[in-house]
């Protein structure tokens, strides 16, 4: 109980500080991710050659103010943005991201995330043929 008392009174400290600071994009990434699987996955095209996959599962954390320019995760993306807001652009298209969407990013295409003043939390599905 008391630690949660000093959180909530935290709060909105940092919330007034962060109000105050000037908004300035940091194109040196600060930007962070957690690993939550990484290994293959077996499969089979449509003619019935088997083939294995490299599969990983990331959760980025980017601070706000920050631009990730680009993305380094390969081969085709499949994205949740799961807490915030940012802005995506892939191959030079700008989009506002918003809570609880999903996108698709094709292999080989160059993805850029910004965010402005929230901090965004995206998890990132990347699959890519394991012989890359």
């Amino acid at each position: 109980m008391a630690l949660s008392s000093v959180l909530l009174l935290r709060v909105p400290a940092l919330a007034q500080s962060a109000a105050a600071a000037p908004t300035k994009i940091n194109t040196a990434s600060k930007a962070d991710y957690l690993e939550r699987f990484a290994g293959t996955a077996k499969m089979r095209t449509k003619d019935g050659t088997p083939k294995v996959l490299h599969v990983t599962i990331h959760n980025w954390i980017i601070p706000n103010d920050t631009k990730v320019d680009p993305l380094p995760e390969e081969g085709y993306l499949i994205i949740q943005l799961r807490a915030g807001e940012l802005v995506t652009v892939i191959n030079g298209k700008r989009e506002k991201r918003k809570t609880d969407e999903f996108w698709s990013v094709p292999a080989g295409s160059k993805m850029t995330l910004e965010t402005e003043r929230d901090s965004a939390i995206v998890q990132i599905v990347a699959i890519r043929d394991a012989r890359q």
